[in-house]
């Protein structure tokens, strides 16, 4: 049953990394590559456990030292074909201007210590082996591998929010689009391209070129329209000037209806 009567055995929520398998779990010290035990221990997982532990001898100067790269994205172990992906790639003891990428080509070095994938294809596989090394040492790193993966096709949305809205909230209104995800909605920065518009059973054509606006034919005859009736948005097509410079179309998985009341 619900509990009612304090018993003073409430644990106060703690987010962080709850698997001790990885980095994050632990205070982690970059220069000496020690993981020491945090003062506070999360009980309640954010997702953020992101770097596997790999234990070994992490000076270059000794035989037995394991260059193992630890490569990461904010999508964890994929990469999206043909736009800029941005990695954090290290390798234990080796500082960011030593790391040389040996594959794939598609990497170059970016900024604040990141690198950039650009251009990446699927090939056969699927696949993709970053591999990395210390030019100082010319020491390896085995291949680190990601799945690529194609950009979803993304959803419509109304700048207005609610189900059924004014004449003037749909004319002074855009037509939007999101991938429901963060990164790739920050890193593409949708536009759209056109959509076809019907009021009630009147189909009133194509428009391109408002980036999602209505034009002034469409709000002439958004304004006649009556209360009850139906504007429906559909065969949304969307670019980004990042993925092959604004030249690939990415159709919209819904269209968007709107009311008028």
């Amino acid at each position: 049953p619900t509990a009612n009567t304090d018993d003073s055995s409430c644990v106060a929520i703690l987010e962080g990394c709850t698997d001790n398998n990885f980095i994050e779990y632990w205070s982690y010290d970059e220069i000496s590559s020690n993981i020491t035990q945090l003062i506070s221990i999360p009980n309640t997982d954010n997702g953020s456990c992101s770097t596997l532990i790999v234990e070994g001898c992490v000076n270059p100067i000794y035989i037995d030292f394991n260059p193992l790269a630890n490569v990461s994205n904010k999508d964890m172990n994929i990469v999206y074909e043909d736009i800029e992906n941005i990695l954090n790639i290290t390798m234990p003891g080796v500082s960011n201007d030593n790391i040389q990428i040996v594959s794939p080509p598609t990497i170059k070095p970016g900024k604040n210590g990141e690198f950039i994938m650009t251009n990446q294809k699927k090939g056969r596989t699927g696949k993709v082996s970053i591999v990395v090394k210390d030019k100082l040492t010319n020491f390896t790193s085995p291949p680190v591998v990601f799945d690529v993966v194609a950009v979803p096709d993304p959803f419509a949305s109304f700048s207005q929010k609610g189900d059924k809205f004014s004449a003037n909230q749909i004319l002074t209104g855009k037509i939007g689009g999101t991938f429901n995800n963060e990164r790739l909605d920050n890193s593409l920065q949708l536009r759209v391209s056109e959509f076809k518009v019907r009021i009630g059973l009147r189909n009133l054509g194509v428009v391109r070129n408002t980036n999602g606006a209505f034009n002034d034919r469409l709000k002439s005859e958004i304004k006649k329209a009556r209360r009850g009736t139906q504007i429906t948005i559909s065969d949304i097509v969307f670019s980004s000037s990042k993925i092959d410079k604004g030249r690939k179309s990415l159709f919209s998985q819904n269209q968007v209806v709107l009311t008028v009341r």
